[in-house]
């Protein structure tokens, strides 16, 4: 399944940070060396557990920055909120200059996954502001853009869920694409619209940002804003934004949707033929809005909100 993601200097900044704090890593003897290898390795899962199962002392610097990466890479916006905070509150200095930028990336992009886009405009200003005279032109494109994108999104309630808060079912079915030997599994939801217009869309729980590709963006006659966004997916390209006024996934309405305008488009003429599938995907921003999600393989069915439950003694990681 292609995965579609926002390129920052963030996982360049954490090796920064790792191999700046803890140079010897190689053996990984001590809890704050293994802590260590595994952020610059991102073994998310391995470091969450380790996290929670080690008894040695760690430093602040390096515990609250573990769990912050933790909270980041399990979907839990609120709690990595208040852990970058406490980094950039009590250990900048430490940090340095670049790894403070690094952080304040993340913090600010999680605070918009709350739906604060204005404090996360304010935060990643604040950032460049006192730094950019340290930083290269590439890094300063790309924390303007996500400026720039902060800021056209903060007069919208994004992602409302104008359906009410009630469970809302949707159907889905999987495809396959690919040759024999090689394919990979798509989750298809149905009855899905954009704007009031039937629509087929990807279901993906890796997809960072919403994405529809630029061809069927111009025929739906969307809005697109050029604030000179990147998106990583078939490889680095230019993206502009586009906001759903109402997007309808089974009996599920959701309004002022944000969704990163593509070329779905690798030019090769074999795997263009697939890629067709993916002109409107829709990943985690949508899970982070509902709250709750079940996925119900059996039934092909997905449940969003509501009393939708996580089965006992499984932790969800998509709160």
């Amino acid at each position: 399944m292609k995965h579609f993601q926002t390129p920052t200097s963030c996982a360049a900044l954490l090796l920064v940070i790792v191999a700046a704090l803890f140079p010897a890593i190689a053996s990984a003897h001590t809890s704050e060396e293994r802590i260590a290898e595994l952020m610059s390795s991102n073994r998310w899962f391995d470091l969450r557990e380790f996290d929670e199962n080690n008894t040695d002392s760690v430093s602040p610097l390096l515990s609250t920055f573990s769990k912050a990466l933790v909270a980041n890479a399990f979907n839990q916006p609120g709690k990595a909120v208040e852990l970058f905070e406490d980094l950039l509150n009590n250990h900048s200095a430490n940090l340095g200059l670049g790894n403070v930028v690094s952080v304040g990336a993340m913090l600010s992009a999680n605070l918009s996954e709350l739906g604060n886009n204005a404090k996360a405009a304010a935060t990643l200003s604040k950032i460049l502001e006192t730094s950019q005279s340290s930083l290269d032109s590439t890094t300063v494109a790309a924390l303007g853009a996500k400026i720039a994108y902060y800021n056209a999104l903060s007069p919208l309630d994004v992602n409302h869920i104008a359906s009410g808060n009630k469970a809302a079912n949707v159907s889905f079915r999987i495809d396959t694409v690919g040759k024999q030997g090689n394919l990979s599994l798509l989750m298809s939801l149905t009855d899905c619209c954009i704007n009031g217009r039937p629509c087929d869309v990807i279901f993906d729980t890796g997809a960072g940002v919403n994405v529809i590709s630029d061809s069927l963006a111009h025929a739906m006659q969307l809005e697109i804003l050029d604030l000179g966004l990147k998106a990583q997916g078939l490889g680095v390209q230019h993206a502009g934004l586009a906001i759903v006024k109402e997007l309808k996934l089974g009996s599920i309405i959701l309004n002022n949707v944000p969704f990163y305008v593509m070329t779905i488009k690798s030019g090769n003429a074999e795997a263009d033929k697939y890629l067709t599938k993916f002109n409107v995907v829709v990943g985690r921003s949508v899970m982070q809005t509902v709250r709750r999600t079940t996925i119900n393989f059996a039934a092909n069915t997905i449940t969003f909100g509501g009393n939708s439950q996580v089965s006992k003694g499984i932790d969800s990681n998509m709160w």
